[in-house]
């Protein structure tokens, strides 16, 4: 009897959604259908969303209750590492303790999880390089929450980019489609590194230069071996005039994908544009294949068994009966006296009280938004500090999106300004993950230079 399992590719606006059915003999591609959200709709209310999701299935005649869901990378912090030979226990706890560092977000707000590379055997620590890879908690227990109101069974909530790269066995990809364009580079050690070179795709084909740049940095420094080829899942149907421009700029060889390795995909009248979700449904999880799972992070303390805690439990629940009988016979035997005297200062002081908890729910009310406030002006004066004071260069916009990522619009005067705006924010240590999203020019009569900068802001 055939398996069916349902791959969710999350994306802004979107699920791309893909059922595959598995047997002894073959994994087959049953059907594919994108859930785009109508107005309103929102990961805030898993519940409604949920429900609307569940219809739309049933509507569309899937029929896996097993899920994989995946996210995509502009909703990932990843980070590389090397480590030498270590229990899991021990690994665990360095890299709670390095994630604190590496990540500008506290770390019970993100779901951290990793995956090995091969390991250097050559090395005479035995390194191995990892990925450390955080999502933010809040979305996390959304999906979790939107898939039970769905009535699906969660498997794991994965990468996107990653189960594509594994997916096709094409060592780097560059996936061009309708979560923006990613490479994931094949690093030392057999890793994998998913990088976000554009957070959408214009028609226009304005994203290109700008992704080309992004990418050549990525294969720089991660030390791509130039001869290895590159292959290219092309959701967004670039012309081979911009395949042609992306291999010279790569100075790559571009290779185009059309399979998931392993999948009969004839079902799907749109194979390319269901890559992720197909690749997703197909994910395998086991001891021997490291994955990342913000499901079941490798860095959460497993809880011990009912049993094994038998005896705590008990402890503490003698302790309580101690602590109920004794205050119970401190009040039987309290004095009428002392109680008649509490009850005439409570009286003189509920004036007192009153004007204190209406004090206290004051300020209260705005304790979280101090506490968890971006530091929207802390990030305006540091780029005080990094855009030249004599008007070459100049911020237009400064934003801040879901995940605490900030992006700024600016302009310069001519390339040199632009150059020297990007270099100093990239030496500056209160920007950290800084990206480039686009740089324009006009036309060559006007030297003026658009650009915009994402980076996540450091508060030393």
């Amino acid at each position: 009897m055939a398996k069916s399992v349902l791959g969710m590719a999350f994306g802004p606006g979107l699920i791309q959604v893909a059922e595959v059915a598995v047997d002894a003999k073959t994994v087959k591609a049953a059907r594919a259908a994108d859930f785009i959200f109508s107005e309103g709709d929102t990961l805030d209310k898993p519940l409604e969303l949920g429900k609307k999701f569940s219809a739309f299935l049933k509507e569309n005649k899937f029929s896996a209750k097993h899920v994989v869901a995946g996210l995509p990378t502009q909703w990932l912090m990843l980070k590389t590492k090397t480590v030498p030979t270590m229990t899991a226990g021990n690994l665990a706890g360095m890299l709670r303790l390095q994630a604190e560092r590496d990540f500008s977000i506290e770390p019970n707000d993100l779901v951290i999880d990793y995956v090995f590379g091969e390991m250097d055997r050559a090395s005479a620590a035995a390194a191995r390089p990892l990925l450390l890879a955080a999502a933010m908690r809040t979305r996390v227990e959304q999906i979790r929450a939107l898939l039970k109101a769905a009535n699906l069974a969660p498997l794991a909530l994965t990468s996107s980019a990653l189960s594509l790269a594994v997916g096709t066995f094409a060592g780097s990809v560059i996936s061009v489609g309708c979560f923006g364009a990613e490479l994931i580079l094949k690093a030392g050690g057999n890793l994998s590194v998913p990088t976000v070179l554009a957070s959408s795709i214009a028609t226009d084909g304005a994203w290109l230069v700008p992704s080309i740049g992004e990418a050549r940095r990525a294969l720089a420094m991660l030390a791509h071996d130039p001869a290895a080829p590159i292959g290219l899942w092309n959701d967004a149907g670039m012309t081979a005039a911009q395949i042609s421009e992306l291999q010279k700029g790569l100075d790559a060889s571009i290779k185009p994908l059309t399979l998931v390795t392993g999948v009969d995909m004839s079902g799907v009248p749109n194979p390319l544009h269901a890559g992720c979700a197909l690749a997703l449904a197909h994910f395998k999880k086991s001891a021997e294949l490291d994955t990342l799972d913000f499901f079941d992070s490798k860095l959460v303390e497993k809880t011990e068994g009912m049993f094994a805690k038998f005896k705590t439990w008990m402890a503490l629940a003698a302790l309580l009966a101690i602590v109920l009988v004794g205050w119970l016979a401190v009040s039987w035997y309290q004095d009428s006296s002392e109680l008649n005297t509490l009850n005439q200062q409570s009286e003189a002081r509920k004036a007192e009280t009153k004007t204190a908890k209406a004090f206290v729910s004051r300020f209260a009310s705005t304790q979280g938004w101090y506490d968890k406030r971006l530091n929207v002006l802390d990030s305006l004066n540091a780029l005080k500090d990094v855009i030249p004071p004599d008007g070459s260069a100049w911020m237009t916009r400064l934003s801040v999106k879901e995940d605490f990522r900030c992006e700024m619009s600016a302009k310069a005067v001519n390339d040199k300004r632009y150059f020297e705006v990007l270099d100093q924010i990239e030496k500056n240590e209160a920007f950290r993950d800084v990206k480039l999203v686009y740089m324009n020019k006009q036309d060559k009569k006007n030297t003026d230079v658009s650009f915009a900068i994402s980076f996540i802001f450091w508060k030393q």
